[in-house]
């Protein structure tokens, strides 16, 4: 995953995305996602919801909410391209990369950079030549995305990555999920190039695969969370966890 600043464009259409998102329904069934194309955003998506939100109004909600961390990128026009009342099809197949950081969606280095540039933020000056030469932006998994959609495998995958013992080495690893196979999960160790069938093993052995306990608790998820304050993990992926035994 990317990690963006608050006042990057990026960062206010993932923004954007989960806060229609929320609106919507996190347990629904809902893939939203959002172009920005600098004069006008376009809002893509499908939901199995009926209810059709006012993308107008919820604009200016967001924009009420959020004011201080728009900045200059305040969105300008949009385009509704949300079908409703639609069967969406669970995703149950998907793979996410993790690092031993202290929120493990980010690489060491984007972490010491947020950190070494964060006391000089300049709100009403951020600089603009990335933003230039791009002709569009395009919003992020899992911002957009409820919980049977991606999301949910996503925070139970990073609740299993912090279960791994800390004397266990671990730079980088990719999960890769598959909810009706056998093996339920992959484990890839991207520093070795090869897959960790020990760590698999012990894993598959400890955890219990059932994902409705994390489910309920993350039903009070302050989505906001990962976006506004990134480096700060969701606690309730961090506690109760699984003890993974590698023999």
């Amino acid at each position: 995953m990317k990690l963006k600043k608050i006042g990057h464009r990026n960062f206010t259409i993932n923004l954007f995305a989960d806060f229609l998102l929320k609106k919507i329904g996190l347990n629904s069934s809902t893939q939203i996602s959002i172009v920005d194309l600098n004069n006008f955003i376009v809002v893509k998506g499908k939901t199995d919801s009926k209810e059709i939100i006012n993308l107008s109004e919820s604009l200016t909600e967001f924009e009420k909410e959020f004011d201080k961390s728009l900045n200059q990128n305040k969105i300008k026009n949009i385009i509704d391209l949300i079908d409703y009342d639609v069967e969406i099809k669970e995703v149950d197949d998907i793979s996410f990369n993790f690092f031993n950081t202290e929120n493990c969606s980010y690489h060491h280095k984007q972490l010491e950079m947020y950190f070494a540039n964060e006391s000089s933020w300049d709100f009403e000056n951020i600089p603009k030549k990335i933003d230039e030469k791009s002709l569009y932006f395009t919003s992020e998994f899992p911002h957009g995305y409820s919980m049977n959609q991606g999301r949910l495998l996503y925070y139970f995958s990073k609740k299993i990555f912090y279960s791994i013992p800390p004397n266990y080495p671990v730079t980088s690893l990719t999960f890769e999920i598959n909810k009706n196979h056998e093996d339920f999960i992959k484990v890839y160790d991207n520093f070795s190039n090869s897959y960790d069938y020990t760590l698999q093993s012990a894993i598959l052995d400890c955890v219990n695969m059932n994902l409705e306990k994390l489910e309920k608790e993350l039903k009070d998820l302050n989505l906001f969370q990962e976006l506004m304050d990134p480096t700060n993990e969701h606690e309730v992926l961090k506690k109760n966890k699984p003890e993974i035994i590698i023999i």
